[in-house]
């Protein structure tokens, strides 16, 4: 939940993280792109799939380093894929064997 905390039975800040634009969230994972296009993630990491640079879970927002100028991100809590202002597509975690079609309207 972002304070080291499981469960908490009132709205509270989550501490380290301001300026937000977007969240994401899965089951275990929460991902926040801040508007000045950084990128910060907390929760469980067992595939590393926050990318933090470890498999270490994180209590509490973590930037992931690496990446600016990020749009969107897409997690699904075993892999993250992020779209970057340029139009490129970034992944990272357990993404196994991905194929990827560009697709043009």
């Amino acid at each position: 939940m972002g304070n080291g905390l499981q469960h908490a039975a009132a709205p509270w800040q989550v501490n380290g993280v301001t300026g937000v634009d977007s969240l994401y969230v899965t089951a275990s994972q929460t991902f926040a792109v801040k508007n000045d296009g950084t990128l910060w993630a907390w929760g469980s990491n067992t595939t590393g799939s926050l990318g933090i640079g470890s498999t270490a879970g994180a209590p509490s927002p973590q930037q992931v380093f690496g990446l600016d100028s990020v749009a969107s991100v897409a997690p699904n809590g075993s892999s993250t894929y992020a779209l970057k202002t340029d139009g490129t597509v970034w992944a990272w975690g357990e993404i196994g064997t991905v194929s990827l079609e560009t697709v043009r309207a």
